[in-house]
């Protein structure tokens, strides 16, 4: 049983001394630098596709994220549209109700004017000796 493993293990080294000349170490040098660089390109190959897919991936969710905030800009500005009008409309009403109050009540309305312009230069006063 040795002996059959000595004549494997005196076989690979004849094998392998052969393999030690300049030629065999150049071949098998040239053969270890391509297999070096095939598994370079391979690598390389895999990680440009990585990059190409988290690229692809990052521009879909970017232009998602602003469909998002276009949608939310757009309810924004409608909101703030009708809260607008609500607010014309309620100026609007209280304008025409005092019209209609000053046409039907015209001595009172000049008292109350006069009351709230005179509270108003009370109000000025107080507050121009305040500062002196």
């Amino acid at each position: 049983m040795i002996s059959i493993n000595s004549d494997k293990n005196s076989a690979n080294l004849h094998d392998g001394a052969r393999h030690l000349t300049p030629e065999g170490v150049l071949h098998s040098a040239e053969v270890a630098v391509d297999a070096a660089r095939n598994f370079t390109n391979d690598s390389l190959d895999k990680a440009g596709l990585a990059v190409r897919d988290a690229r692809a991936n990052l521009s879909a969710s970017t232009e998602q994220l602003a469909d998002k905030a276009q949608v939310l800009a757009r309810k924004g500005i409608d909101a703030a549209s009708r809260t607008s009008a609500k607010a014309q409309k309620a100026v609007n009403e209280y304008a025409t109700a005092t019209t209609r109050y000053v046409s039907d009540q015209p001595v009172k309305s000049v008292l109350i004017a006069a009351a709230v312009g005179a509270a108003v230069a009370a109000l000025v006063l107080v507050l121009s000796s305040r500062d002196q």
